[in-house]
């Protein structure tokens, strides 16, 4: 790609994620674009930012469902999200009207973690803002000293996810919560993985003829500058010297695996490990129970629980990988309706999906 800055050279091109310039300026291709928290009309979702430290500048943006309605207590979600962890924020158009769609129809309370970025922030400093900012949400449901987290905070139900790079965080999140606890004593009920960016040695062998190939292996090491490679733990929780799974700290585990995805691979061999690893957590569900499509021509999968009731509603969850698209829409579909898979069902592609309740 081109430099867009005629007075400047490329010296390293990682789109779609970022350029940085002869002169040390970086460049953001995608995900830079600004909405304002405000009371979204479509979804009656409130959001607000929250700065969480003011010597890092992490901050978070709060989503509550219907602010105006009767006190109930919701499930707290903290959110990371995606973009190979060098772009995109928690109040750029794709996520701020993901998480309003999501909040509204999971009826859940969202705290999205706008963590510090590499290159400018190497990691593992978005693991340690992304920590920080979960214990401060678990802090505020139990002392109530934010009035949102005091009145609509239920502290038995607290989960966390993320897309892509933010997928890989919450894992690691995970993984420190199980070593060190959370604060208040509380504890993850669930972890939904979105397409999570794993990788490896081995894995980069297995899909070398994927086009996103080279562009996923260059992200991690200028994420991670002072990584032992392909295979540190954070990157590759299934290679040699990773940690056992056995230590990850929530109870359910949701893992979303795209056929045409760069990370499908690695993300496959991620639940197969937590099987077999002997953690305690709930993990799979029968392929049954799950009705897929896929489009051949795009890296994406609908994920669609079996129905019984023909006209119930749904929430349908689509993900876009390398274009970090989510909507979290409401549908009303039959069975009958659903278009057939191009090239079969695969349900060997989806695994570890908590039963709904």
């Amino acid at each position: 790609m081109g430099s867009t800055r005629p007075n400047k050279q490329v010296m390293e091109d990682l789109s779609p994620f970022f350029l940085i310039y002869d002169d040390g300026t970086i460049e953001r291709l995608s995900g830079t674009d600004f909405v304002p928290p405000s009371f979204d009309q479509t979804t009656g979702v409130t959001s607000r930012d929250v700065l969480i430290s003011p010597d890092s500048g992490v901050s978070a943006r709060l989503y509550l469902p219907n602010p105006n309605g009767p006190p109930r207590k919701l499930p707290l979600l903290v959110y990371f999200h995606g973009g190979g962890f060098c772009i995109g924020t928690t109040a750029c158009s794709i996520y701020h009207h993901h998480l309003n769609k999501l909040a509204s129809d999971a009826e859940v309370f969202i705290v999205s973690v706008d963590y510090r970025r590499p290159p400018e922030h190497p990691l593992p400093t978005a693991y340690d803002d992304s920590w920080a900012v979960l214990n401060w949400a678990v802090t505020q449901a139990h002392e109530g000293s934010d009035p949102w987290f005091a009145a609509h905070v239920d502290v038995g139900r607290i989960f966390i996810g993320g897309d892509s790079a933010g997928g890989n965080i919450a894992h690691n999140v995970a993984m420190r919560a199980g070593e060190s606890g959370l604060a208040h004593g509380a504890k993850l009920d669930g972890m939904a993985l979105v397409h999570p960016y794993f990788w490896g040695e081995e894995l980069m062998r297995v899909e070398s003829t994927h086009p996103m190939k080279a562009v996923v292996d260059r992200v991690w090491t200028f994420a991670n500058p002072g990584s032992s490679g392909l295979d540190d733990p954070m990157i590759n929780p299934v290679g040699p010297g990773a940690p056992s799974l056995t230590g990850l700290g929530c109870g359910r585990v949701l893992v979303c695996v795209a056929e045409m995805d760069v990370l499908s691979g690695p993300d496959w061999m991620y639940h197969e490990a937590l099987v077999k690893s002997g953690w305690d957590g709930e993990t799979s569900v029968s392929s049954k129970d799950i009705i897929i499509f896929a489009d051949t021509g795009v890296s994406a999968r609908l994920y669609l629980p079996k129905l019984k009731n023909p006209d119930e509603k749904l929430p349908l969850v689509v993900y876009f990988h390398g274009r970090g698209l989510l909507n979290g829409l409401r549908h009303s579909l039959h069975l009958s309706q659903l278009p057939k898979p191009p090239f079969g069902p695969c349900p060997c592609r989806v695994r570890g999906l908590p039963q709904a309740h």
